[in-house]
C-alpha cells in the first residue's frame, strides 16, 4: 500500500458525461486545480477545494462510526451486563444508548453522506465544488452539534423526546450545518441542473429534507400527543435523509462501476425517486400503530408504508439493469461487495418495518428488540456500507484490509441483526403467550419470562456489536490507504431492450425542488400540523386531571425530569394499547391521558415493563423502590436496569414520588 500518494490517480472510473471534461483532475484527488471560488461563479486559476474537503468528511465521519460504535457495544453489553459502568452516570445505558445514536445519526451518517453528496454531485455536474467555504463551515456546524448533542445527553440534559434527545441548542447546530451543506450542493448541481440522473436528484433532494425536518424538531407548540407526533414527523425527515442519501450514493456508485452514464434519462428512475421520496418520510409510522395516534393517522401510515414495496422493487429493477452483463468485468470488488451488502441491508430494512407497521405483527413485536434490530439494519447496514462503497470508489480496491474490514463489519451486522430480530420475534411470542393463557401479565415479577427469553439472543447481539466496532477501528486506521493497481473502467454494457412502454424521462431542476417540497409539505400537514390543530380528543382525562400534573418545584416535577435525564424512556414505554401482549397491564392509554405532559413520554422499546400504571399494578413501598433503584439486584436479582447509587437521596425520593404518579 502506498500511503503518499492519491487515490484517483490509479483508478480509472467510467468516462460517463459527468466526468468526461475533467480526467485530468481525477489525476490527482487530494489537490486538484480547477477554475473554482467559493461563490456560483468562480475565478479561474483557484483550487477546488472539493476533493480535500471530500476527503475530510469522510475522516470525520470514520471518526464518529468508532465512537458511536464503541458506545453502542458497550450500551449493548449493558443489556446483559447490567453492573457494566455500574453506579457511574455518564455510563449508565440510559444516557450512552442515545448518545452513540446521535454519534452514529448526526456525525457518521450525516456527514459520511453529505461528503459523498460534494463528490457526486460535483463529478455529475461536471463541475467544481461550490461555495466551498459553505461546505466547510457544515461540516465544522454538524461535528460540534453532533458531539455537543452526544455529551449534553451523556451529562444529563436528554429531552426525552424518543430519537431527538439531544438538547435544542445542539440540534439548532445541525440544522444550521445541513442548511449551509444544502447551499453547497445546490450550488454545485445548478451547474447541469437539468441533467443530474437520478443519483442527482437523490443527492439534492436529501439535505432539503433534512432542513427542513431539523426546523420543524426546533418548534415546540403543543403538549401531549400532538407535540408527540410533531416531533416524531421531525424525527422521520432525519430517517428519509439518510434513506434518500443512500440511494443517492449507491446509485452513482453502481453508475460508476458499470459505466453507465449516470446522468441519462431512465424508464424507471422518476417512479422510483417520488415514491421513495414520498415513503421514506412515513417509514416510521409503525409507532402510530395501535396508539393514542388518530386513527385516520394510523391508517395513512400503515397505507404508505406497505407502499415501501414499490420503492424497493423498482430501485432494486433500475440498479440491477445498470449491473447486467458487467458484474464480472468490475475490478474494484470492495466496492461491489459494499454495494449488495448495502442493497441487502436496506431491503431486509424496509421488509421489518413493513412487518412493523402490519397489523398483525405489530400487536406483538412492537417495542421488542425487533425496533431496535430495524434501526440497525437501516444505520450500520444500508447507509454505512455505501458509505464505504462511496470512499472504496473514491480510494480504490483497498486491499488486504479493506477486505477484512468488510467481511469483520458484515460479520458484526449479521450477528447483531440475527440477535435482535430473532430476540424480538422469541420475545414477542413470549409476550402473547402469558395473558392468552391468564397466566401472567407483561410486568412485576412476570417480567422475568422476559428477560430469560431475551438474554441469549442479547448476548449474540452484543458480542457482535463488539466485533463491528473493533472492524471500525480498522477502518478509521486505513481509510487513507490507497490502492496501488489501476482498476480499468468496464468495458460498453452489452445491448439489451428494456421492456416498459414509457419513454425514458428527466427531471426539470424547478420539477425536482418543487416536487421534493410540495411531497414534503403535504406529509407534514398530514403527520405533524394537521394532528397539531385537531382537537379530537385532547381534553384532559380523569387519570390526566388527577396524577398528571407536575408542578414546577415539587418533588413529582423533579423527579419527571430525572427520569428523562437519566434516559429511562430507553428501556420503559408509557403506553397500553388494546392488544393481547398488553392485556394486565391496565387501561387502553387514549390521547387525553397526556394532555398535560410536555413531552409524552409514549417510548419506543421495552427492554423493561411498561410503566403506564405502574403504581397501580404495583404495591409500591416507598424504602424498597428507593433501594431497588440504587442497588437493582438486592431487590430483584433478576433485574437489568443499571444502578443509579450516583443519585442523592433526596433525588431516588423524587424519582419515587414520580413513579408513584403513574396509576
Amino acid at each position: 500500500m502506498n500511503l503518499g500518494e492519491p487515490s484517483l490517480a490509479r483508478v480509472s472510473l467510467p468516462s460517463f458525461r459527468a466526468r468526461r471534461n475533467h480526467r485530468a483532475a481525477q489525476e490527482d484527488a487530494a489537490s486538484v486545480t480547477a477554475d473554482t471560488g467559493s461563490h456560483d461563479t468562480q475565478s479561474a486559476g483557484s483550487v477546488d477545494q472539493g476533493p480535500q474537503l471530500v476527503g475530510l468528511h469522510l475522516m470525520v465521519s470514520a471518526a464518529f462510526l468508532v465512537v458511536g460504535g464503541i458506545l453502542a457495544a458497550l450500551a449493548s453489553l449493558q443489556l446483559v451486563l447490567p453492573d457494566l459502568g455500574s453506579g457511574i452516570a455518564f455510563l449508565t445505558y440510559g444516557r450512552i444508548a442515545p448518545a452513540s445514536r446521535i454519534l452514529l445519526v448526526d456525525g457518521f451518517a450525516t456527514i459520511g453522506l453529505i461528503g459523498l453528496a460534494y463528490h457526486a454531485i460535483g463529478s455529475l455536474a461536471d463541475s467544481p465544488l461550490r461555495r466551498a467555504p459553505f461546505a466547510m463551515a457544515s461540516l465544522a456546524t454538524l461535528s460540534l452539534g453532533a458531539v455537543a448533542g452526544a455529551l449534553g445527553v451523556v451529562f444529563g440534559l436528554n429531552t426525552g423526546i424518543t430519537d431527538l434527545p439531544a438538547p435544542i441548542w445542539a440540534r439548532a447546530l445541525l440544522v444550521v450545518g445541513a442548511l449551509l451543506a444544502t447551499l453547497a450542493i445546490r450550488g454545485t448541481a445548478k451547474a447541469k441542473q437539468d441533467s443530474l440522473g437520478p443519483a442527482g436528484w437523490y443527492l439534492v433532494a436529501a439535505p432539503i429534507v433534512l432542513t427542513l425536518g431539523g426546523v420543524v424538531g426546533l418548534v415546540s407548540v403543543s403538549h401531549g400527543i400532538p407535540g408527540a407526533l410533531l416531533t416524531a414527523f421531525a424525527s422521520g425527515s432525519v430517517h428519509a435523509f439518510l434513506v434518500l442519501g443512500t440511494i443517492g450514493v449507491l446509485y452513482f456508485v453502481v453508475a460508476s462501476l458499470s459505466g453507465v452514464d449516470a446522468t441519462e434519462p431512465s424508464n424507471l428512475g422518476p417512479l422510483g425517486f417520488w415514491s421513495a421520496v414520498l415513503v421514506s418520510l412515513f417509514l416510521s409510522g409503525w409507532a402510530q400503530i395501535y396508539s393514542p395516534a388518530p386513527d385516520w393517522l394510523e391508517t395513512i401510515s400503515v397505507a404508505i408504508t406497505l407502499g415501501a414495496l414499490v420503492p424497493l422493487l423498482v430501485i432494486a429493477t433500475d440498479l440491477g439493469l445498470m449491473l447486467k452483463g458487467r458484474i464480472a468485468s468490475i475490478r474494484n470488488r470492495a466496492a461491489l461487495r459494499s454495494v449488495v451488502v448495502s442493497g441487502m441491508a436496506g431491503s431486509v430494512a424496509v421488509v421489518a418495518s413493513i412487518l412493523l407497521a402490519w397489523r398483525a405483527t405489530s400487536a406483538v413485536i412492537a417495542y421488542s428488540t425487533w425496533v431496535d434490530g430495524t434501526r440497525v439494519l437501516l444505520l450500520l447496514g444500508a447507509i454505512a456500507f455505501s458509505v464505504f462503497a462511496g470512499h472504496r470508489l473514491i480510494a480504490g480496491d483497498g486491499g488486504t484490509l479493506a477486505v477484512f474490514h468488510s467481511k469483520m463489519s458484515l460479520a458484526g451486522l449479521v450477528g447483531v441483526t440475527v440477535g435482535l430480530l430473532a430476540g424480538g420475534t422469541a420475545v414477542a411470542f413470549s409476550w402473547a403467550a402469558g395473558p392468552a393463557v391468564q397466566a401472567y401479565a407483561n410486568g412485576g415479577i412476570a417480567w422475568k419470562v422476559t428477560i430469560d427469553t431475551a438474554e441469549p439472543f442479547l448476548w449474540i447481539a452484543a458480542i457482535s456489536a463488539v466485533v463491528y466496532a473493533a472492524a471500525q477501528i480498522l477502518y478509521l486506521i486505513g481509510i487513507n490507504a490507497r490502492s496501488d493497481e489501476p482498476l480499468e473502467a468496464p468495458e460498453a454494457p452489452p445491448e439489451y431492450e428494456l421492456e416498459f412502454a414509457a419513454d425514458a424521462t428527466s427531471l426539470t431542476w424547478k420539477g425536482l425542488i418543487t416536487g421534493v417540497a410540495t411531497l414534503w409539505i403535504l406529509a407534514a400537514l398530514v403527520a405533524a400540523v394537521i394532528p397539531t390543530m385537531d382537537d379530537t380528543d385532547r381534553d384532559p382525562t380523569i387519570l390526566a386531571d388527577t396524577s398528571r400534573i407536575y408542578q414546577s418545584g415539587t418533588a413529582e416535577f423533579d423527579g419527571r425530569n430525572l427520569y428523562i435525564s437519566e434516559g429511562c424512556g430507553e428501556c420503559h414505554t408509557q403506553v397500553v394499547r388494546p392488544v393481547g401482549t398488553d392485556v394486565g397491564l391496565g387501561p387502553v392509554s387514549v390521547p387525553g391521558d397526556y394532555a398535560h405532559e410536555s413531552p409524552a413520554l409514549v417510548g419506543a422499546d421495552r427492554y423493561g415493563p411498561d410503566l403506564m400504571h405502574y403504581a397501580s399494578r404495583e404495591a409500591i413501598d416507598v424504602v424498597i423502590l428507593g433501594a431497588h433503584l440504587t442497588d437493582p439486584r438486592i431487590v430483584v436479582p433478576y433485574s437489568t436496569m443499571p444502578s443509579y447509587s450516583y443519585l442523592s437521596d433526596d433525588e431516588v425520593q423524587a424519582l419515587v414520588s414520580y413513579l408513584k404518579t403513574l396509576e
